[in-house]
């Protein structure tokens, strides 16, 4: 378990450096930060899924300097996560009728926010990045929950 913290506290530390907005350096790696933090306790795991999305978004920020352009490569690793992932995930689940109906929601809302973004609709350009991040960060960490739900490895 130690080993893991250490791996997951140094993948937030890659995204969380003060000088990464001063240097050329590649786009964030949100995927693989979600990927590092896994494998640990809920207690852990939800705060640290949010500094994944939140740090690499802010990262970007300073990168992109209005341009969107990295803020659009993370975009692009979480719609390929999803295209991945879609695929292997089952329509339903067992357990519980809420537990049921919760799991069956979440996959009809995560493929409208993948293919529709509806919350971004009225935005262009860069506002319109930002806020597609936003959202699909917020439907690829749910989609992490969904594969553990459904038992399903992830790609």
């Amino acid at each position: 378990m130690k080993s893991l913290v250490m791996s997951a506290s140094f993948a937030l530390g890659f995204f969380a450096h003060p000088a990464i907005a001063e240097e050329e350096l590649p786009t964030p790696d949100v995927i693989a930060c979600l990927k590092a933090i896994e494998p640990l306790d809920l207690r852990y795991r939800g705060w640290m899924e949010q500094q994944c999305v939140g740090v690499a978004g802010d990262t970007c920020v300073a990168i992109d300097r209005g341009t969107g352009t990295c803020l659009s490569e993370l975009v692009e690793s979480m719609r390929a996560f999803y295209a991945a992932l879609s695929p292997l995930l089952p329509n339903t689940i067992e357990g519980s009728g809420f537990q049921v109906r919760g799991y069956e929601r979440a996959l009809k809302r995560a493929t409208d926010t993948f293919e529709n973004v509806p919350e971004c609709a009225e935005l262009d350009g860069y506002e319109f990045t930002t806020c597609e991040y936003i959202q699909l960060g917020v439907a690829t960490t749910d989609l992490f929950y969904r594969a553990r739900q459904a038992e399903v490895s992830l790609p």
